[in-house]
C-alpha cells in the first residue's frame, strides 16, 4: 500500500520519480552525506525537483524517527 506518491512540479528533463516516502528518504539521506550533513530546503527542492510540501513530509518522517534534526530560520 502506498502512503504517498510524489509528483514532479513540472517536467524539467527527466528527473527521478519517487514512488514512496521511503525511497525519497534514502535519497535525501544519501544527499546529506555528500553535502556534509547539512542542507537547505531550497537545495532539496532543486535537487529532487518535487514540491517543497513533499520534501517536508519525508523530512518529518526522518525527524520523527530520530534520524535528522530540523532548524528553522538558520542561515547557512
Amino acid at each position: 500500500m502506498r502512503s504517498l506518491v510524489l509528483v514532479k512540479v513540472e517536467d524539467r528533463g527527466s528527473p527521478e520519480d519517487y514512488e514512496s516516502v521511503r525511497k525519497m528518504a534514502r535519497a535525501i539521506l544519501d544527499y546529506l552525506k555528500k553535502k556534509g550533513g547539512t542542507t537547505t530546503m531550497e537545495a532539496l527542492t532543486k535537487k529532487f525537483r518535487v514540491q517543497e510540501s513533499h520534501i517536508l513530509v519525508v523530512v518529518e518522517v526522518l525527524r520523527k524517527s530520530g534520524i535528522v534534526e530540523l532548524y528553522y530560520g538558520v542561515e547557512s
